[in-house]
């Protein structure tokens, strides 16, 4: 690793962190930090280069940059985000980190915004969505106006907000997490810095697992809605050759997923110089650098091994949830699995306590404790969900038919119908759990129970499994968007049952379960 530039600022308020990995065409953020409204001591800039390239485009703002790190990885090394982002977190001075787009544009209120954010509330993590425009005029980057990038050819204006900061069905995917991301850079520390687990090499989660996980450990995750980043198109702008670790269908990594259902808060990789820093025992500068890259580690990201991966296990540091399974949880700790019921949030011990060497024997395991008579559900359940979501898909083709059937949409046509059939089976799994769940725990289930369903196919099968009988008498309630999943907890009366909420439900809306007693809901 080689520091082409290091910071003389020992006081700012904020260290930006730059990253590319041999691939950014321009860092024209630079320009619009040299206009801030701000003292420019207020912050530092932190340039990061994964590779070995010293990229002309950022000696032309090089006034504008205090520390430089070329990494000097080999080039058959796929590159991993989080180990730039350690390395940014410990060689920066500043109070809080912003990890954001090197190639947008930003008002010159920006950095004045992040400022009084942390003045007003220490307690939070702090994102700023951006507006992207798809116009291919501004490419090369030509310094368009703002109000340019927000007119034609802008894929997410909603009245003067991001569609994603206003969107209340799906935030999680309609937001840019990775547009601009600051939390405090002592927090950042006590949760262990970002994760190098080899699931997030490549493409797959930007700085949103740190967020999950400061979320875990108590910050209020706050939008901007009154300053944003913007953002103009350019070749490769979702990701070229890039390996992908474990998504949703996506691109929102299931290993960051289901930490917010673990409420897991430390990495399952640290960095070893962020441990050092977390547990107070090195504070020297050069010696925490020569501890940001594990070699050991890196081999592990190499081409070769990626492009053939299999289900290979590898180390981690904590324990944590790698799957849901009918009705069970699978957990690794080290090279080793082990399951648990759900039974609360805390998630009580399973009954067969044993241990496994791979997720194929868990899952063996896991099936051989049912009943036939809960396997027979499951399987009904289904068989409904394929001819139900079938059905649906036809209809939606029927009343459409003439947009459906343009030849640009039939080219799109494979690829989104992967994607809503992954994004489906992802809540059945949810659904199934549920089922199981519910069929355990007949003696203490009631009416006064209720279900947030979010999927009008999985509501109407619910529905006729308990009119027929098949599942206890529970309340199900379906939400359309976050507004009617804040109104059923409101309501939520004091001698009322829990409120079962499928595993699928809690990570769209997790923001909205922060305050919420552990007493009151049960995470299926």
């Amino acid at each position: 690793m080689k520091m082409l530039k290091k910071s003389n600022r020992t006081k700012a308020k904020i260290s930006f962190i730059l990253l590319d990995w041999s691939v950014r065409e321009s860092f024209h953020i630079l320009h619009y930090l040299k206009n801030q409204e701000c003292d420019r001591d207020d912050f530092e800039v932190i340039v990061i280069e994964y590779y070995a390239r010293e990229y002309d485009g950022i000696r032309k703002f090089e006034d504008q940059v205090d520390s430089w790190v070329v990494m000097e990885m080999a080039e058959d090394c796929y590159y991993h985000k989080h180990l730039m982002y350690n390395i940014g977190i410990v060689i920066s001075s500043g109070d809080i980190i912003s990890i954001c787009d090197s190639d947008a544009m930003v008002k010159p209120t920006y950095v004045n915004k992040i400022i009084e954010s942390f003045n007003a509330d220490k307690n939070i993590v702090f994102h700023i969505d951006q507006f992207r425009n798809n116009k291919k005029e501004f490419y090369p980057f030509n310094y368009p106006a703002f109000d340019e990038v927000i007119d034609e050819g802008c894929m997410n204006y909603a009245n003067g907000l991001t569609s994603g900061v206003v969107d209340d069905s799906d935030p999680i995917h309609a937001r840019n997490y990775g547009a601009c991301m600051c939390a405090s850079r002592e927090d950042l520390i006590n949760i262990g810095g970002a994760d190098e687990h080899i699931d997030y090499v490549g493409h797959i989660c930007g700085p949103y697992d740190m967020t999950f996980r400061l979320f875990n450990a108590g910050k209020r995750e706050i939008w901007s809605e009154d300053e944003f980043m913007y953002h103009t198109w350019h070749p490769g702008s979702d990701g070229v050759d890039n390996y992908m670790g474990p998504h949703d269908g996506r691109n929102m990594s299931t290993t960051s997923l289901l930490s917010l259902v673990d409420k897991r808060i430390y990495p399952l990789v640290e960095n070893k110089a962020i441990r050092k820093l977390r547990e107070g025992k090195e504070s020297k500068p050069e010696i925490l650098v020569n501890l940001l890259i594990d070699e050991q580690l890196a081999k592990n990201w190499k081409r070769a091994l990626l492009d053939g991966r299999g289900n290979d296990v590898y180390e981690i540091d904590s324990k944590h949830l790698v799957e849901t399974y009918l009705g069970a949880r699978i957990f690794q700790n080290g090279n080793i699995f082990t399951i648990e019921s759900i039974e609360n949030d805390h998630m009580s011990g399973f009954s067969n306590t044993s241990t496994f060497e791979s997720i194929e024997k868990a899952r063996v395991c896991i099936k051989s404790q049912l009943t036939r008579n809960t396997i027979t559900k499951v399987t009904i359940y289904k068989i409904l969900v394929k001819i139900l979501y079938v059905f649906r898909l036809l209809v939606h083709v029927m009343k459409k038919p003439k947009k459906l059937l343009r030849l640009k949409n039939i080219s799109k046509a494979p690829k989104k119908i992967a994607r809503d059939v992954k994004a489906r089976n992802i809540f059945s799994s949810s659904i199934v759990d549920l089922i199981i769940y519910l069929n355990m725990h007949k003696t203490k289930i009631n009416y006064s129970c209720r279900v947030i369903l979010l999927d009008k196919i999985d509501e109407v099968i619910l529905k006729l499994f308990i009119n027929i009988g098949v599942l206890p008498k529970i309340t199900t309630e379906r939400i359309m968007n976050s507004n009617d999943l804040v109104k059923i907890i409101e309501n939520k009366k004091e001698d009322s049952g829990k409120i079962l909420v499928p595993a699928s439900t809690y990570i769209r809306f997790y923001m909205i379960f922060l305050d919420r007693k552990e007493s009151e809901l049960i995470i299926v």
